[in-house]
This record gives C-alpha cells, sequence and structure tokens, in this order.
C-alpha cells in the first residue's frame, strides 16, 4: 500500500480534540510512512497522535468591514430557519468563508495541502475550504467526514 498524506480540516471554532474523537478518528498505517496532519483554528487539548497546525482566522478587509456593517448580528437572527440559513451561506461571515479565507491566507496551510493525498472536512466549516483545494487541482480527492476517510482509505 502506498503512504497516504492525509489533511484533515476542522472549521469549527472549538477543541478539534472532540471532532477527531467523535468521528473515531483516521486508521493510516503509519509503517507505509503515511502520515495524518489536522488543520484547525485551535490547538489541541488532548494528547493526539496527529500532527497539528493551528490557523488565525484573522481580519481581513471583508471581516472587519462585515462586522462594522453588523452582518455578524443578522447572521445570528437568520440562524433560525431554513430559508435564514440559505442567505447566511451568502454572508461574508458564514463561518465556512471565514475559515476558507483563514486556509488561503495561512502559507503553511496551503502548502500542507498542496502536498495532500485526501483532504478531510470534519464539519461544515470546513467544506468550503476542502472543496476550493479539490477544485483547484491542489488534491486529487476531498471527501466530508471522517468515516468517508476510512472507506476512501480502506479501499486503497
Amino acid at each position: 500500500m502506498t503512504a497516504q498524506r492525509v489533511i484533515v480540516l476542522i472549521g469549527a471554532d472549538a477543541d478539534p480534540t472532540v471532532a477527531l474523537n467523535s468521528g473515531g478518528g483516521i486508521p493510516t498505517d503509519q509503517r507505509d510512512g503515511s502520515t495524518v496532519t489536522v488543520i484547525a483554528l485551535r490547538a489541541p487539548t488532548g494528547n493526539e497522535p496527529y500532527s497539528f497546525h493551528t490557523i488565525t482566522s484573522g481580519t481581513s478587509l471583508v471581516d472587519k468591514i462585515s462586522h462594522a456593517l453588523g452582518l455578524a448580528a443578522l447572521g445570528q437572527v437568520l440562524q433560525n430557519s431554513s430559508p435564514g440559513r440559505l442567505i447566511n451561506s451568502l454572508n461574508p461571515l458564514d463561518q465556512s468563508r471565514v475559515f476558507s479565507r483563514a486556509v488561503r491566507r495561512d502559507p503553511k496551510a496551503t502548502q500542507l495541502i498542496a502536498g495532500a493525498t485526501l483532504v478531510v472536512a470534519v464539519d461544515m466549516p470546513a467544506v468550503r475550504a476542502a472543496w476550493f483545494a479539490r477544485h483547484s487541482g491542489a488534491v486529487p480527492r476531498a471527501v466530508f467526514t471522517l468515516a468517508a476517510a476510512r472507506e476512501v482509505l480502506a479501499a486503497g
């Protein structure tokens, strides 16, 4: 079996250890040189067997303007209905947009993704970043959820 370089994206602003443990983790055969790197907004609180890269979302000009216009408060109100969530997904402060911008602005994160064989979006805020990685041609495969990643890795 060939070595896999797996990148796990966790876009929620929460402890990544919880997301990794609740999803069962990613089994890789490290004897063949396979590696797993987690890119998240926060450092883990537990002792994980994966390498971590913590990015900061920072504040881009878009983020600053959106906050000044009160779009964050509007986004919270819109989260209470299906049409509101659809409208909110167009908001520049949508979690997936913020995380995706943060990943693209972080040179280390983009370097790690460029060398990966598989990108895994663990949560909804990470989906947009995984989608951009796949459709930019940076990685050959991108999946949503740790279960899907295990299936892909098991299939070879």
